[in-house]
């Protein structure tokens, strides 16, 4: 039977070394049918030349782990080529492969993987935004735009809003909101009231998923902090970054 996994944002090679040490160790009997999911901000297209040094280089050491990585986006990712990616079927839902053992899962999806019902919408706010480059550092397509929202809406609908898991890089906008007014947390992370400053459609249209969705565990990245909280009704919500990959099924 298929493991999953999921870890915290990776920049390209700037986070990625929880994943060289997972593959060290308690990664390293994995095989390609079992899975690590990239939470956002994977960084693998980013600016520079496509398929040039750098980014070769990344994805390069994607293909050399173990395992298949599956990447949802963040808000630091190069939004244009990943929308712009060839789709193709599969877990029953559509994705993009970056090769054969690395695939981007689109926004708004549904997917079955080992079994159990996992919906995934990427995407997430970027503060610093003001200081990046447009088409180079920064894509205005990092916020889902309503469509996307409704197509995610529909596809929930068809499950009567009862994924077993949800894997998003932006947590919703009470979680965020919460983290802010947290002083530990804070401490551990003083950019959360930062971040709770912005009112971003990201968070907030996540919010509305949030409050009508039914699940076991949600997942997501961006918040630069790890955390499991439980949230209602023995649901789990977990914040991943600098942790080793948690295994989730």
């Amino acid at each position: 039977m298929s493991k999953l996994f999921v870890c915290g944002d990776t920049h390209g090679l700037h986070d990625i070394g929880k994943l060289d040490y997972f593959a060290k160790t308690g990664g390293k009997d994995l095989t390609k049918e079992d899975y690590v999911v990239v939470l956002g901000d994977w960084g693998g297209y980013w600016g520079g030349t496509p398929g040039g040094e750098r980014e070769q280089s990344i994805v390069n050491r994607y293909y050399a782990y173990p395992w298949t990585t599956l990447i949802i986006d963040g808000n630091h990712d190069n939004h244009v080529r990943l929308q712009a990616m060839k789709q193709i079927d599969m877990f029953g839902g559509k994705v993009s492969e970056v090769v054969e053992n690395v695939y981007y899962l689109r926004r708004g999806h549904v997917f079955n993987i080992g079994g159990k019902g996992v919906f995934v919408m990427g995407g997430g706010y970027s503060i610093d935004k003001d200081w990046r480059v447009p088409g180079e550092s920064w894509w205005h397509q990092e916020i889902p735009n309503d469509e996307e929202f409704e197509f995610a809406n529909s596809n929930l609908k068809a499950i009567d809003y009862k994924p077993d898991y949800v894997f998003t890089h932006s947590p919703p906008r009470s979680i965020i909101d919460m983290l802010a007014r947290d002083e530990m947390t804070v401490r551990l992370t003083p950019n959360l009231q930062w971040k709770a400053k912005f009112e971003d459609g990201c968070s907030i249209g996540l919010q509305r998923i949030y409050d009508i969705l039914k699940f076991k565990e949600w997942h997501c990245g961006h918040m630069h902090v790890d955390l499991a909280l439980e949230v209602e009704n023995g649901e789990k919500l977990y914040l991943h970054y600098n942790n080793q990959p948690h295994r989730v099924f």
